[in-house]
């Protein structure tokens, strides 16, 4: 039986532990091979938080995927989790942790939110009113792309054409996205030498039927995305996209 898969290809985002601002990411899932996954970026190096990535991206394989950023708390980011693992949609999710808030502040909160649902796909977002500027947040069938401390919504726009327009897998499309917005100062904030650090990380479910639902086999890349790690994956996906073509 095939296995669903889940991808995260996440670069690293944040200020401490609890901030996490000039970010630009996206959610994504794929009905057709079953796979979610999230990008992220940030100006900030995922070096100076211990975990990085994990505090921000929420990948349930073969579900869904939630992303908290700005002000990212523990408690929030939980809660989203146990909504999503008793089937809320996204954005019964959104709607719920608004109004149980663990500070009773959702203006400062930003959360993209995307699940597989009887072979369809559903995404939500939310950007609160009381985010730095630039904000928004981009909303399609499939996705969920969410900013704050941007230059502008030029950024987000460009992320989704990306997105679309690429014609690989889930991953390379998360790729695109990033790529997308790949320009010198898309987060306003403390980019200074446009290094964004870059982390990519795959999991996949069990088959149906298995005891366990989620698989021992993760593999986790690090760097910078000057690095020839973050080169190579560009690579594999240009050299996929070049062989459909032919």
């Amino acid at each position: 039986m095939r296995r669903a898969r889940s991808v995260a290809a996440v670069f690293s985002f944040f200020f401490s532990v609890a901030q996490a601002q000039d970010t630009f990411s996206i959610c994504a899932v794929d009905t057709v091979t079953g796979q979610v996954g999230s990008a992220g970026a940030s100006c900030i190096d995922a070096s100076a938080i211990p975990g990085g990535v994990v505090i921000i991206s929420d990948v349930h394989p073969g579900v869904g995927v939630i992303h908290t950023q700005s002000y990212w708390d523990a408690n929030n980011q939980f809660y989203a989790a146990t909504l999503m693992n008793s089937g809320h949609s996204p954005q019964q999710i959104i709607d719920s942790v608004q109004a149980h808030d663990v500070a009773n502040n959702p203006a400062i909160r930003q959360y993209g939110v995307v699940d597989l649902f009887g072979g369809s796909a559903r995404a939500a977002a939310f950007t609160g009113v009381n985010c730095f500027n630039y904000k928004n947040h981009i909303i399609g069938p499939n996705y969920a792309i969410q900013g704050n401390i941007l230059l502008g919504q030029h950024i987000l726009d460009s992320m989704e054409a990306r997105f679309l327009n690429e014609p690989g897998d889930l991953a390379c499309k998360l790729m695109a996205a990033l790529q997308g917005a790949k320009v010198p100062g898309a987060a306003r904030a403390a980019c200074k030498a446009g290094i964004h650090p870059c982390l990519l990380s795959s999991t996949s479910r069990r088959p149906a039927g298995r005891t366990s639902s989620t698989s021992s086999s993760t593999k986790v890349l690090q760097a910078s995305n000057r690095s020839i790690r973050c080169k190579r994956y560009s690579a594999r996906c240009t050299a996929a996209r070049r062989g459909s073509q032919n």
